[in-house]
């Protein structure tokens, strides 16, 4: 008895050695769409690796208080980041003391994502051409809520597409922005589908435009593309888990390996879907493409619209 009960410990032990306690880090407060995908990939990585997945929200400093501590940590695999858009354009917007694509290494892209242009339900504005009849004939023009990354950049870009006559008001994340807006403190804002739909769909915002078609619920499919008013208009987002630079490549193929596994798994791409984003995983090397090809057009964007530090 006392050889099988040290058996059985030994075994335990074994076990819970063998497990790891990983972060995946997320540089947004609770409740926003980025959260959700993050509480998503920890439940599914725990699952397909046994290890535990710890998710840590840190938001602030447009991104870059959490994207400096997962850049600054031990490069082991243990600390990972889910970054969105915003990774790709902040060097270009402020200064800062480092340089994302450089100081992290792209493990694989879990989505692309779609955007509306959102109304509060008792707003007079019917249609992308009120916002721009709107914008030209309201004293200070209309107010535009964002929060860091593609939305501020899509406020900017709407700026420049009326003439100036519009205000960026920022917000350090999508809930507090959504709620502000609901609540008619805002004129539009820039939503994620998947926030769009659902608060469409309950009454509490109207839905004017969107960026891209694609996989939209038949409700909200047929209404007309943003860049059919505004044809420059460039709104493109994608998210995807990052680790420190100098991580061994042997354990960002691993990394990969999971996520993909993890992915592939019917209710994960059902649940993407349900929020508003095309399930796309891969190869390291395609995530890493993707990066420096929207870091380039975001670049561009950020020189006409004249948003680079100064």
């Amino acid at each position: 008895m006392r050889l099988l009960f040290s058996l059985l410990l030994a075994c335990v032990c074994t076990l819970a050695a063998a497990q790891e306690t990983r972060r995946l880090v997320v540089p947004a407060p609770p409740g926003g769409n980025l959260d959700r995908t993050a509480r998503l990939i920890a439940q599914r990585m725990s699952a397909v690796t046994h290890d535990v997945y710890i998710v840590e929200n840190r938001p602030g400093a447009n991104t870059m208080i959490a994207t400096e501590l997962v850049a600054k940590s031990p490069p082991d695999g243990r600390t990972l980041l889910l970054g969105a858009t915003s990774l790709v354009m902040i060097s270009s917007l402020q200064k800062t003391s480092l340089s994302p694509l450089q100081d992290l290494v792209p493990v694989m892209q879990i989505s692309s994502e779609r955007y509306g242009l959102a109304v509060p339900v008792g707003s007079p504005l019917r249609s992308l051409a009120d916002v721009q009849v709107f914008a030209s004939t309201n004293g200070p023009g209309i107010n535009c809520l964002s929060v860091p990354g593609t939305t501020l950049i899509a406020c900017e870009q709407l700026k420049h597409a009326v003439g100036g006559k519009s205000v960026t008001v920022p917000y350090a994340g999508v809930a507090p922005a959504l709620t502000a807006l609901v609540g008619g403190h805002g004129d539009v804002m820039f939503v994620h589908m998947e926030a769009g739909v659902k608060l469409s769909e309950s009454g509490k915002i109207r839905l004017l435009g969107v960026s891209h078609r694609d996989g939209l619920p038949a409700a909200v499919a047929g209404l007309p593309l943003l860049s059919q008013t505004w044809p420059d208009m460039f709104l493109e987002g994608f998210s995807g888990v990052f680790v420190p630079a100098g991580t061994p490549p042997g354990r960002i193929r691993e990394l990969n390996r999971d996520l993909n596994l993890a992915q592939s798994d019917p209710g994960f791409k059902a649940a993407l879907r349900e929020a508003g984003q095309d399930s796309i995983g891969g190869t390291p090397e395609h995530f890493a493409e993707t990066t420096r090809r929207l870091s380039q057009r975001y670049e561009s964007l950020i020189r006409k619209l004249d948003l680079g530090p100064r």
